[in-house]
């Protein structure tokens, strides 16, 4: 009976063959462990700097139709050459008052009368020091100090500080431009809070905001 013969170094290639194969492949099982490892505690380190310090804020269908379309007719005023219209400040007072609708920031008088105040403060130190960066600065830093005094503290307000020194818009800016516009917002925001379920309720009186 004829039994089947084996190849010694046959035998010996074949399981060096394996040896090799199956080391080659347990680096690679052990470095895509390593790298989903990794990538799951930069997940779970997101996870929580968003949960303790990000912002829960939603943009609600409404509040962004709203800000286009306020955006877009200052874009198309701005193309039509009636000024300066389409700057951040504006967006950015949108936006407090689209999200923090209850913060005293965002409240008519700090809205309307802080940025007028802001870009008059900004127009007044350029026609005195002349238009340049030190006046932007000098501008923005009185309005920093000054805002909260007259309680009228609106962010962009302070930024519009800026504008007059860096950007040489009309001397009327603050009244033909800023408070046209912060008028506007303030009304549309509060006519809206009005008629939407959907719309945060605007304005809040600021004796609320307090307690």
């Amino acid at each position: 009976m004829n039994g089947t013969r084996h190849d010694p170094v046959l035998e010996a290639e074949a399981i060096e063959d394996l040896r090799v194969g199956v080391e080659r492949e347990e680096p690679t099982q052990n470095g895509s462990a390593t790298v989903g490892a990794r990538a799951s505690s930069v997940l779970d380190l997101l996870d929580t700097i968003t949960g303790r310090w990000g912002s829960p804020h939603r943009s609600p269908l409404p509040g962004i139709l709203w800000a286009g379309a306020l955006l877009s007719l200052l874009a198309w005023l701005d193309h039509q050459h009636f000024g300066l219209l389409l700057i951040p400040p504006f967006a950015a007072t949108m936006t407090i008052i689209l999200y923090l609708p209850a913060a005293s920031v965002a409240q008519p008088f700090a809205v309307i009368f802080g940025s007028t105040c802001g870009a008059g403060i900004g127009t007044l130190f350029t026609v005195l020091l002349g238009p340049g960066v030190a006046t932007a600065a000098i501008a923005a830093s009185v309005a920093f100090v000054l805002l909260p005094r007259l309680r009228a503290y609106h962010p962009p307000g302070v930024a519009l500080a800026l504008y007059p020194a860096l950007l040489h818009p009309s001397p009327w800016f603050s009244i033909l431009v800023v408070l046209p516009f912060t008028f506007s917002v303030v009304v549309s925001a509060s006519f809206l809070s009005r008629i939407l379920a959907a719309w945060p309720r605007y304005p809040v009186s600021l004796r609320k905001v307090a307690d």
